[in-house]
């Protein structure tokens, strides 16, 4: 099934789309879509999580080019995205100042 949002069709008739070939992965829904980047070169597949209480989209590469992987890859992220939401666990970029923080107060807490 294709899948164009009214963002996707008005940058496509500006000739700005940035998702290319996108499509649901089955059983998701709207929640998890694949699709190739129009700016890259590659033919890799990257899919867009939609995480129920996380604000905006979680966008990663499947680092697949067959797109049947490509759907495995991308509903095992969406399941360990939705466990790492229930466990708590900051879904975004971490900042480097987070990490380090995080660093020091491990080795604070051995201590």
């Amino acid at each position: 099934m294709r899948l164009i949002s009214a963002y996707e069709a008005k940058a496509k008739a500006l000739g700005m789309s940035k998702y290319k070939d996108a499509t649901q992965v089955e059983g998701f829904g709207t929640e998890l879509i694949l699709f190739k980047r129009a700016d890259l070169a590659s033919d890799n597949w990257w899919y867009r999580a939609n995480i129920p209480g996380v604000r905006g989209y979680i966008r990663r590469s499947t680092k697949e080019t067959e797109l049947v992987i490509a759907k495995r890859v991308a509903a095992t992220a969406y399941h360990n995205l939705l466990g790492q939401k229930s466990a708590g666990l900051k879904l975004g970029k971490k900042k480097v100042g987070e990490i380090v923080q995080k660093w020091f107060q491990h080795l604070e807490a051995r201590m």
